[in-house]
């Protein structure tokens, strides 16, 4: 479809499940429209004749667990088979990935540790433990696979024909398979969108400049630096859950940790305090640039 077409074409997706998210997740709470999603899933189902279908986007975890069952119920009177996949990360990468995510589209201008210090009101929290568990409780461990992103991330693709599908890659006619599947904003990009954020007006422009830097090679070491007591901080609040994901899925490999090979323990200062006045002279040109009408 469209998205595979723009996928292809390399611009930044939210991957070709944002296609069905009304059927799982409604956004727009129209019982009709939800019911519309529903029913054209069912119907592309039924017209791949036993073929598997994959649907991918970030956004389907947001998922309402009556429609969920609802879906599942559906397509379960037509025959129909409906499995999850969800890949879980290590606490400290899982954080990163999502103070990235409120930098470049939510114009966050807090520091790491403003984002996940919940007792000074940060706005992260790790729902991964009651989001599985909810799925657990409504359609089974057998309709179920967790999988362990920070293991198999070099390996993306390939491990999961093998775990999900039972297929081996190489017997598959796929060529120039990724390394990786996404790329997320490195430390230093971080810094630069933080300070535009300031200044940008509205999201629209946000995502602009974010997609912008995303489209081009990293810029600086990828990944995030953290302090010890980043580091700690995360520990405190999240051990329980990790426990719990690793008791419930990972109990022989206890794969679930706090670390992440993408995430530094570095002993370093705010990045956009570091900034030189030469560079922020700089962005908030590039911030006004960013904030002109456009035509569309």
């Amino acid at each position: 479809d469209s998205t595979d077409q723009a996928a292809m074409a390399g611009k930044v997706m939210s991957g070709n499940g944002m296609g069905i998210l009304e059927a799982v997740a409604p956004r727009v709470h129209d019982p009709a429209e939800t019911e519309r999603s529903r029913a054209n899933i069912v119907e592309q189902a039924l017209g791949f004749d036993g073929h598997t279908t994959l649907y991918s986007s970030e956004f389907l975890f947001s998922f309402a667990p009556k429609s969920v069952v609802m879906l599942r119920d559906e397509l379960d009177r037509r025959g129909v088979r409906l499995e999850f996949v969800v890949y879980v990360r290590n606490i400290a990468g899982h954080a990163a990935s999502s103070y990235a995510q409120a930098v470049k589209r939510r114009m966050y201008t807090g520091s790491f540790r403003e984002y996940i210090d919940r007792d000074a009101d940060g706005p992260y929290r790790m729902a991964v433990r009651r989001k599985l568990q909810s799925l657990l409780d409504r359609v089974g461990s057998d309709h179920l696979h967790v999988l362990h992103y920070d293991s198999v991330r070099s390996r993306l693709v390939p491990d999961f024909c093998a775990q999900v599908l039972g297929v081996d890659v190489n017997q598959l006619e796929l060529t120039d398979l990724p390394e990786r599947v996404n790329r997320s904003l490195t430390g230093d990009e971080i810094a630069i969108v933080r300070y535009m954020n300031r200044s940008l007006v509205g999201r629209k422009r946000a995502h602009l400049v974010g997609d912008l830097i995303i489209d081009h090679p990293p810029f600086g070491t990828p990944g995030l630096s953290i302090d010890q007591a980043d580091y700690d901080l995360l520990r405190h609040y999240y051990e329980a859950d990790m426990e719990w994901l690793n008791e419930t899925f990972f109990p022989d490999s206890r794969q679930i940790a706090v670390a992440a090979d993408d995430v530094r323990l570095t002993d370093h200062a705010d990045p956009v305090a570091e900034l030189s006045e030469r560079e922020r002279f700089v962005l908030d040109l590039a911030a006004q640039l960013a904030n002109r009408p456009t035509s569309d």
